[in-house]
């Protein structure tokens, strides 16, 4: 199953037709801050807890995304 990073999470949670999140912005999301999200490379799966909170919060992504 194909894992979801942290470029496909900010395309996901922006909200049109504001700008993609920033580091910041996903940090304050999942109640992290912001040096704990920005040490998350861009194009790699996010950690699985995250990825795990991301099913909870928001199911309408695609499952199989997070999985």
């Amino acid at each position: 199953m194909t894992k979801i990073t942290k470029r496909q999470l900010r395309a996901a949670l922006r909200e049109a037709p504001a700008p993609e999140l920033s580091d910041a912005d996903l940090a304050r999301w999942f109640g992290i801050s912001q040096s704990a999200g920005s040490q998350w490379e861009e194009d790699a799966p996010i950690p699985r807890l995250r990825a795990l909170e991301v099913a909870l919060k928001r199911p309408d992504l695609a499952v199989e995304q997070v999985a």
